[in-house]
């Protein structure tokens, strides 16, 4: 069972939220990823039921011509879509139950 904590952006920009992951590794007990971003996206998303939105994993860009470091990666394709389906079903979830709070804990 996962966690996922979402953060709705407050302002009019492209990124609509932020999303922190908590899971239970057997090894270490409960780890969490912070900062999943959620883009407004030109684009429909066939994964994310055809919305324009976009989820990327944690990371960091010192400079805009630079590439992305990406902090966390999913090397199994098909657990980071499962994984972004349910941070946008919680995204969802959190958007429906009242516009504009700041967080929402979901259990998923």
């Amino acid at each position: 069972m996962s966690i996922i904590k979402i953060f709705l952006n407050k302002t009019e920009s492209r990124l609509l939220a932020n999303a922190d992951v908590t899971f239970e590794s057997p090894e270490y007990g409960p780890v969490t990823a912070k900062y999943f971003q959620i883009w407004r996206s030109q684009f429909m998303n066939k994964k994310l039921d055809n919305d324009k939105i976009n989820i990327e994993p944690p990371s960091t860009r010192s400079n805009p011509n630079v590439i992305k470091c990406e902090f966390l990666r999913l090397e199994n394709e098909n657990k980071w879509f499962e994984l972004m389906y349910q941070i946008y079903s919680a995204y969802k979830d959190a958007v429906k139950a009242r516009e504009g709070i700041e967080t929402e804990s979901i259990s998923v």
